[in-house]
């Protein structure tokens, strides 16, 4: 009976943990595009709050299909940076002087400087530093990647306000973005019609 409690208390607490990761989430983003509508319009948090999850909410397609692919390609960038330096520490400790041991430089029998058995500067497997160099340059990478995405948020909640301000044709994007943002109206709207004509 103890056992059934123990086992029904940790379901139960793996469903609350769950429940508050989820809010924690929604929280962050709301959080994150209130501060960014406060940067554009200059108006107080909790009128921002309300302005950012309206644009959401309305145009949550679109911020759907760049967020997939936003961090599609940022998590790419992050994959490349890690493993590109993962790359360059393996080839660095492939040197005959960390394979074989050998010191690049003669060093004195006697003084403060002298050569004894623990100058011995060889490795049995880079393996383990290079996972090492992996989880390092990507956690480094995944800070800078952070700015680019919240770049790529500004970038969509000025698009969204454009959007708004000018009666659903922006006014002021760059072409390009407005060739992006009807590309990805078009693709998702095009699986709604087929299943509103089917």
């Amino acid at each position: 009976e103890l056992k059934e409690k123990s086992d029904l208390a940790k379901c139960v607490f793996c469903y609350v943990n769950c429940c508050l990761a989820c809010t924690q989430a929604i929280i962050n983003f709301i959080n994150r595009s209130a501060y960014i509508v406060v940067a554009i319009d200059g108006t107080s948090f909790c009128t921002s709050a309300g302005h950012a999850m309206k644009l959401l909410i309305a145009n949550a397609l679109r911020v759907a299909a760049v967020n997939i692919i936003g961090d599609s390609v940022l998590f790419l960038g992050k994959l490349a940076v890690a493993f590109g330096c993962a790359l360059v520490s393996y080839i660095y400790l492939d040197d005959p002087e960390y394979t074989e041991g050998n010191v690049p430089y003669p060093l004195p029998l006697r003084g403060p400087h002298a050569r004894d058995a623990s100058c011995d500067n060889a490795i049995s497997s880079p393996l383990l530093i290079v996972v090492i160099v992996l989880c390092i340059s990507f956690a480094i990478a995944s800070a800078f990647m952070a700015v680019t995405e919240l770049t790529v948020d500004t970038m969509l909640m000025s698009y969204c306000i454009d959007c708004e301000e000018n009666g659903g044709s922006p006014q002021f994007a760059p072409p390009l973005l407005m060739d992006a943002m009807d590309y990805a109206a078009d693709s998702t709207d095009k699986p709604a019609e087929a299943e509103m004509s089917s």
